[in-house]
């Protein structure tokens, strides 16, 4: 990794800055939005799924995205919102305040409310053991959040040194 600044000259090292300072941000944004992919990915893999509801949790698991702040910054989240054709386990609409509160006891309370597993739900944790189950979402943002950093810092050097090279 050769992230370094080369000093020519003033001019030289102004436009240096001022390219980097315009493609770091959208290396960063790059990096983030493949970051929640994968969190999106594992989430759904840790998800414990209800045959009887059609999967809305798992497929509302979702990358959300906002801009904030007095300078529009992008945010990048992800979240599990209801899916339009949601229905609860009689087959009926589901509001989203059911919705919520359904997501928020299976993330929370899994191994407590549930006695016996849906055959999907017991597939995933064979083939993901330990991770089913309760804190699904929280379990793949932490296991992305630690390789999130070194992503960022490697896209980052990256883009330092195709500047570099192009002075």
């Amino acid at each position: 990794m050769n992230g370094r600044i080369r000093m020519t000259g003033l001019a030289a090292v102004r436009t240096e800055l001022r390219t980097m300072a315009l493609r770091v941000p959208e290396g960063a944004r790059k990096t983030m939005h493949r970051s929640a992919e994968i969190i999106v990915e594992q989430a759904k893999k840790y998800a414990p799924e209800d045959e009887r509801t059609g999967g809305n949790m798992v497929r509302g698991i979702q990358i959300i995205k906002d801009y904030a702040g007095a300078n529009g910054r992008l945010q990048i989240d992800v979240g599990i919102l209801m899916p339009p054709d949601a229905f609860s386990a009689s087959g009926t609409p589901l509001t989203e305040a059911q919705f919520d509160r359904y997501v928020t006891l299976i993330h929370e309370n899994y191994e407590s409310i549930i006695e016996k597993p849906g055959k999907k739900t017991l597939q995933k944790m064979g083939e993901n053991p330990g991770k089913v189950g309760s804190g699904f979402l929280t379990r793949a943002a932490r296991e992305e959040g630690q390789k999130l950093e070194a992503k960022t810092i490697a896209a980052i050097t990256k883009i330092i040194d195709e500047v570099s090279k192009h002075q």
